[in-house]
């Protein structure tokens, strides 16, 4: 699933793997914010060096790190954890790549349309 912010061109889309075992029993997986409209903060959880560090550009909410041991299963707080990826300069054509292949899709067979973004009477 692909989400965009239709005021906000070029920026906020969140790229996301998830589950669904029925209409109305959804998991999130893993999820790709390429160019965040907020920054996000792990809050003291996942690998150290990010515990608490301020993330201002795209990140990625890993599986991995946010799978949770007690339970067995994924974190259901939103997948709270999340690193640093170095996509910001990319086109969002490549932020979509970038995804597939951290979620282990083949592209073949995708015809990724960007966003209907609304550009403002401002905007360049």
């Amino acid at each position: 699933m692909v989400r965009a912010t239709t005021p906000l061109p070029d920026r906020d889309v969140r790229f996301m793997l998830r589950l669904s075992k029925s209409p109305s029993d959804i998991h999130l997986l893993e999820r790709v914010c390429w160019r965040p409209k907020k920054p996000h903060n792990n809050k003291g959880l996942g690998p150290e060096e990010y515990r608490y560090v301020v993330q201002e550009g795209s990140h990625v909410h890993d599986m991995f790190l946010n799978w949770d041991e007690e339970t067995d299963k994924m974190n259901e707080a939103n997948l709270p954890v999340a690193v640093p990826a170095l996509i910001d300069g990319f086109s969002v054509e490549a932020a979509f790549e970038f995804a597939l292949a951290r979620f282990n899709i083949d592209p073949e067979g995708f015809n990724f349309e960007p966003p209907p973004w609304e550009r403002g009477l401002f905007d360049e």
